[in-house]
This record gives structure tokens, sequence and C-alpha cells, in this order.
């Protein structure tokens, strides 16, 4: 649809409009003023600071990927919003969708933040009951993820942070029987579990399918399983820092790792407008 196809359009007849690159700089915009029916709207790439004015009920997509947002904020007038893109934006903290109930997917990746600006998730925000199947938090510089039980969860990203602490990581996967999918590179916890945190959270996940961009077949979740019952049997086996994870029949031994990332942006490789985002 390109820039003027909807000026021939009854409001009510529209239900997907596409409005990508229009150099739109606030919201509420004229260019969909009226169209109430809209189920799918994409804003990206834009240069958008601030989510307001909008009203479409029957919403169930919204993509603001690339533009100039700040926070997350004014979505209840989308109650039955299941798609929310604000990938590559200015956002640090995850909040105000708790009206949201129906949400399903929530891509968060690539944020532009500061790096002494550490991403957060505020848990009274989170819906409840939570209808959450695929989160992406990709490169938001968050040093701890909260203890959250999204019951539907299946798939999660979580990236290029600077994840620290293993515990919450197995929490997360042992809360979320549906789990399907989950990729933690290029997190610090990593470099210190190196050799067994994949084996970690196969055992947290009984449903996974996928670790790390890497397929986990059904012999390797036996023998993983097989080694640690050998190993620890129904041994309750602590942290020094005196946590534990049940993952069954034994809590796991990790390492905690500390980490004080130098004071640098967090920005992505792939967006010509970089700069102009801090000024």
């Amino acid at each position: 649809m390109n820039k003027f196809q909807t000026q021939n359009l009854k409001p009510s007849s529209l239900y997907s409009a596409n409005l990508q690159k229009f150099k739109i700089t606030k919201l509420p915009s004229n260019k969909i003023e009226g169209f109430i029916n809209l189920k799918n709207l994409y804003l990206d790439s834009n240069r958008i600071q601030e989510i307001k004015g909008l009203t479409f009920p029957n919403l169930e997509e919204l993509n603001l990927a690339d533009n100039y947002t700040r926070k997350i904020e004014n979505l209840e007038g989308c109650p039955r919003l299941k798609i929310l893109n604000l990938s590559y934006n200015n956002i640090h903290i995850l909040e105000n969708i708790k009206n949201n109930i129906y949400l399903e997917n929530i891509n968060l990746s690539n944020q532009y933040i500061p790096n002494f600006i550490y991403f957060m998730i505020k848990i009274n925000s989170i819906p409840s009951p939570c209808s959450l199947k695929i989160l992406n938090l990709e490169n938001v510089n968050m040093v701890t993820i909260p203890k959250i039980f999204f019951p539907f969860l299946e798939e999660i990203n979580i990236k290029n942070n600077q994840l620290i602490e293993m515990m919450d990581i197995l929490s997360i996967v042992k809360n979320s029987p549906y789990l399907r999918k989950i990729n933690c590179l290029g997190n610090p916890f990593i470099l210190e579990n190196k050799t067994n945190y994949r084996n970690f959270i196969i055992i947290a996940g009984k449903n996974l399918e996928e670790v790390d961009e890497k397929e986990v077949k059904e012999n390797e979740k036996i023998y993983v399983n097989q080694l640690y019952n050998r190993k620890f049997g129904k041994k309750k086996i602590k942290t020094k820092e005196k946590n534990e994870v049940d993952i069954g029949k034994q809590n796991l031994v990790v390492t905690k790792v500390s980490s004080k990332p130098n004071i640098k942006y967090n920005i992505p490789h792939n967006n010509p407008y970089d700069y102009y985002k801090y000024q």
C-alpha cells in the first residue's frame, strides 16, 4: 500500500495499515485517524518518540520497531493486542503492559541505551494471568532477570546481555513448563560454567527442543539426565551463596560470576540514526 491509497478507503474497511518509513514524529497521526477496526498496524522505521493516542479495540499486532521511543506506555487503548514489536528503540524498562492480558509475543531486542543503564523488568507490570509465549530481550544490557512465572512461555531470547547469575535462568526454565527454545549465548555466566551450563538447562527444561541455537535431541536429554542422576541422585547440593534451584531430584552447583562492564554505548550495528538517538 502506498502513501495515497488510504485516501479512498472508508475507515471501517481497513484492517491492516503499513506506515513504515513515513517520517511520522508523533502519535496520534492523522494518517490512521478513524481506522478503529485495525488489526495490524506497522509504524516501524519512523521517528516516534512517545506512544500515545492509540485507541484500536481490535488491534492484535503493533510494530513500532526502529523509532526513538523511550518508554512503554498508553497501550490500554489496545486491549486485544497479541504481538508487540518495540525493537531498536531507547527503552530500558519492560513496564505498563498489565492490562494487555492477551499479549503473546514481545520483541524488545537491541535497545539503544548507554551501557551504564541496565534493562529492568517491572514484575508488577506483567499481566496476570500472563499469556506470553515469545519474549525477545536480546542485547538490551540486562544484568539480572527476575524470577517471573510465565506459564505459557515457549521461547525466550536473552542473548548478548550481562547476565551473571545462572540461577536466574534456571529458575525461568524450571517454571516455564512449555518452554521449547532458549538462547542465552554471549552472557558472562557462560564463561565460568562453559562446560556444563547447557546440561543444567536441559535438566531444568523437560520440553526443550533448542538451547543456544542448537537442537536438543532426545538421546542428549537421556544422557544428561542419566549423568546427573549417577553423580548426584537425591543429594541436595547448594551453591556458595546458599541458593538452590530445585530441578527434579537434584539441586545443581553453579558458580556466581561478577562482571562490571566498561561504560560505553550499547548500540547495535545496523541503524543509520544511531548518533541522533542520543542527541
